[in-house]
């Protein structure tokens, strides 16, 4: 009697797996619709992983094809929601400069020693940070070492999206119009340089508001990112969008400004969870880019004390 109830709890367990799985990917597929089935789409992935697993074990406890069928079905569903939008092809120019950026929202929790550390060895030539506390003196004072040009979201460093560099931008420019700390205005910033030979980039550093409970507020700050993005197909846009790139708000914006998405499902948050370690789930940290830049390669940190993994990208030149 136990083992069929404790049979009867699991089978139980998967059925409701299976059907609260489907029920995020139908709403995330028809997401288009509306921004709240699009919030669904912050977390289809892993609803069709546990929807998928749920569906394959009821299938291989399940006996004839006409009940088989459905379940197949689903399965074939969360495989298509969760395969991953394919990357553009590099296209890369041959003896064109090459370029490494990296990103990371630091949050309360990261260990500036081992931020500093994995920064030192990657050794990107552009940093761009979410987060960073002013009280966070050791990590800066490390960046200021290494990185001398600075540009915060405000023009008087009170903002905690940084962008740093190694080489003196042509122009830079914090993207804040009000009090970006307490989400009433875009937290971003640019600067503009010019590479060898002339090469143009721009660079825009963001951290947009949660998606949740006010959809719109993305919307407002989505629009103050593309119109501060002076020279679209130069650009370089890094941050955290508290969007994946399965949404469509993401979607619309990269169309709107021409730029590409680059390199999906690279889990990036969260680290942790109510005071607990945890895997890495979704992608909200993203890198997009303008058509005359292309990207090779696309990696994400450890766990360096932050509730967020980094990314550091190697981009070329396109042909």
């Amino acid at each position: 009697m136990v083992r069929r109830f404790l049979l009867n709890a699991l089978l139980f367990g998967l059925g409701f797996a299976l059907i609260a799985g489907l029920a995020v990917v139908a709403a995330g597929l028809r997401g288009r619709v509306s921004p709240m089935l699009d919030l669904a789409n912050l977390v289809i992935v892993p609803a069709a992983a546990l929807a998928g697993l749920a569906a394959l074990a009821l299938m291989l406890r399940t006996r004839g094809w006409w009940r088989k069928a459905p379940l197949a079905a689903a399965i074939g569903l969360c495989v298509f929601a969760a395969w991953p939008p394919r990357d553009a092809p590099d296209q890369c120019r041959a003896g064109g400069p090459d370029l490494r950026i990296a990103w990371i929202n630091v949050g309360d929790r990261g260990d500036p020693a081992a931020i500093a550390a994995w920064l030192l060895r990657e050794d990107p030539a552009i940093v761009g940070f979410g987060e960073v506390d002013m009280r966070q003196r050791e990590l800066r004072a490390t960046m200021a070492q290494h990185y001398p040009h600075l540009q915060s979201c405000q023009q008087h460093e009170r903002c905690s999206t940084l962008i740093y560099a190694r080489s003196e931008p042509e122009q830079s420019a914090g993207l804040a119009r009000g009090d970006a700390e307490n989400r009433r205005a875009l937290s971003g910033a640019r600067m503009q340089f010019a590479l060898a030979g002339d090469v143009p980039l721009e660079v825009v550093a963001l951290h947009l508001s949660h998606p949740w409970p006010d959809t719109a507020k993305q919307n407002d700050e989505l629009l103050a990112a593309s119109l501060a993005i002076e020279h679209p197909q130069d650009a370089v846009v890094i941050g955290d969008f508290n969007l994946t790139r399965r949404m469509h708000k993401l979607r619309r914006f990269a169309e709107g400004t021409g730029l590409v998405a680059a390199s999906a499902d690279r889990p990036t948050w969260p680290l942790e969870y109510d005071g607990r370690d945890t895997p890495a789930l979704i992608q909200i940290d993203h890198l997009l880019v303008g058509r005359n830049w292309a990207v090779r390669d696309m990696r994400t940190s450890d766990d360096l004390g932050s509730d967020h993994r980094g990314f550091v990208a190697d981009l070329c030149r396109r042909g």
